[in-house]
């Protein structure tokens, strides 16, 4: 028994280019073709300028349904789209950058998910996807999916998010993981979630623009930081071995007191005053990184509104039959009355 797509949220990251409400309008003759009459668009804009500020504000006021969510700093593209599962109000959720291949695409994305699955991840047509990035960037990236794998167990999609769409109980499972940003790449969400990869588009379609090297750097030791707390657990274990250590010079100490010979004066006690502090520090530390491996496993994951710093909606709406209106004298009607709707019809023409 297929589903029926009661209503979707279409998310797109913007950075230096706003998409033509005239594509978004082919998108949404997609949509109703497909019999979703109920959507609206999230457009995240993640370190945008002057320019691409007043594109955005043009978009809202032209595009019904949609909303604009303006960072305050440059972020990851997989941060910005965390941001606007946030800002989703659809059953579904659809990741795109409109571009024309994605359009024809979108009826086959769409369709596992009429038949049940969580997740629907497009794919390249044919042979697998090559992501192009320097010499030097490959040889980073590989040994750090290496420590990562090692570290934590897990493989990490070293490939761009790309087109997909997904249930809203996988994306608040997404939005709520203490691994958010890696798991939004996953292909597999676990037990409780089907999930699908279907060959859906040419592969000069998936564009990937990578960032900077100090950029990604922060964003894969942030990451590997709230994945897993075995570097703190290493602090732990390195605290220990020094105590130990120390214990051992102790003892070595007090054997060369009473069995050495030619010892000069004031080296047992400068020597077993340094053990000491050594095997003092050593418990401070163990005990201080136990502290905060506790705390690490109690904090819940972080929020992301704080990231938003301004918010534009459109004034406009194609779901204005359906609003329940009570007017200035208190009687309550089912729709807007036609007054409403004849002032929407003409601000959007």
């Amino acid at each position: 028994m297929k589903q029926h797509l009661s209503s979707l949220t279409t998310v797109i990251v913007v950075d230096d280019k706003v998409p033509e409400p005239a594509r978004y309008e082919q998108l949404a003759s997609v949509l109703e073709a497909a019999g979703i009459n109920d959507f609206d668009v999230v457009l995240v804009a993640n370190g945008v300028d002057a320019a691409v500020t007043l594109d955005l504000k043009d978009f809202v006021s032209q595009v019904p349904d949609s909303t604009a969510v303006f960072l305050n700093r440059l972020q990851t593209g997989d941060v910005a789209r965390l941001v606007g599962i946030d800002h989703a109000v659809g059953d579904y959720i659809l990741f795109t950058t409109l571009a024309e291949e994605e359009i024809l695409a979108l009826p086959g994305l769409l369709e596992p998910l009429r038949e049940g699955y969580d997740l629907s991840v497009a794919d390249p047509l044919e042979g697998p996807l090559v992501v192009k990035r320097p010499a030097g960037t490959r040889f980073l990236l590989g040994t750090y999916l290496s420590v990562y794998r090692l570290l934590t167990g897990k493989e990490l999609e070293s490939r761009p998010t790309g087109f997909r769409a997904m249930s809203r109980a996988a994306a608040l499972f997404v939005s709520t993981s203490p691994t958010a940003e890696i798991t939004l790449r996953a292909r597999e969400l676990g037990p409780g979630f089907a999930c699908v990869t279907r060959p859906l588009l040419p592969a000069h379609a998936f564009v990937h623009r990578p960032g900077s090297l100090r950029s990604n750097w922060s964003s894969g030791i942030s990451a590997l930081l709230s994945t897993t707390s075995a570097p703190m657990r290493l602090v732990t274990y390195f605290a220990a071995a020094g105590g130990v250590l120390s214990l051992g010079y102790g003892a070595y100490v007090v054997g060369v007191y009473f069995f050495g010979r030619n010892i000069a004066r004031g080296w047992t006690t400068i020597s077993l005053q340094l053990a000491a502090m050594m095997f003092i520090f050593s418990v401070l530390f163990l005990l201080l990184s136990e502290y905060v491996l506790q705390i690490h496993a109690a904090n819940p994951p972080r929020s992301l509104r704080h990231l938003v710093l301004r918010e534009l909606r459109s004034p406009l709406s194609r779901r204005s039959a359906r609003l329940n209106v009570v007017d200035a004298e208190g009687r309550f009607q089912v729709g807007a009355p036609p007054e409403l709707l004849t002032n929407v019809t003409k601000a959007g023409a």
